[in-house]
C-alpha cells in the first residue's frame, strides 16, 4: 500500500496495488496525480459523512484510512489491521467504465459521479 500526501482528509490516504501490476514510477505518478488525490479526499469526505450521519463514534474512531485499489475483480475493500484494531476502507473508483457506454467519456464521468 503506498501513501498518498493528500490535504484536508479525515484519515490517512492510500493507494493499493494488488499483485504490484503497476511499475514504481506509474505508482508514483498516481500518488502525485492531483485529481487522484482529489478523488480520494472525496471519497474520504463521502464516508465521514456517512458515519457522521449514522452516529456511531466507535466506527469513526475506527477507521483510519481510506482510499483506492486497483483490482478488477474487486468493487472495494475493507482491511483491518490487527495492530491498531482500526480498518481501511479502499474503493475502486474504475469498476464501473465498463457500464458506460461511451468510452471517451468514461474517466469524466467517474470523476463527476464521485464529487
Amino acid at each position: 500500500m503506498s501513501p498518498v500526501p493528500v490535504q484536508a482528509t479525515q484519515r490517512k490516504s492510500i493507494i493499493f496495488d494488488p499483485g504490484n501490476r503497476l511499475t514504481p514510477q506509474e505508482m508514483d505518478d498516481l500518488v502525485r496525480n492531483p485529481t487522484v488525490q482529489q478523488l480520494i479526499q472525496t471519497y474520504d469526505g463521502l464516508i465521514n459523512d456517512i458515519l457522521l450521519s449514522v452516529g456511531r463514534q466507535k466506527w469513526i474512531d475506527r477507521l483510519e484510512g481510506v482510499g483506492l485499489v486497483f483490482d478488477p475483480g474487486m468493487n472495494g475493500v475493507h482491511i483491518p489491521n490487527p495492530t491498531t484494531g482500526k480498518s481501511t476502507i479502499l474503493i475502486n473508483p474504475f469498476i464501473r467504465i465498463g457500464s458506460i457506454p461511451d468510452q471517451k467519456y468514461q474517466l469524466g464521468r467517474i470523476l463527476y459521479e464521485s464529487s
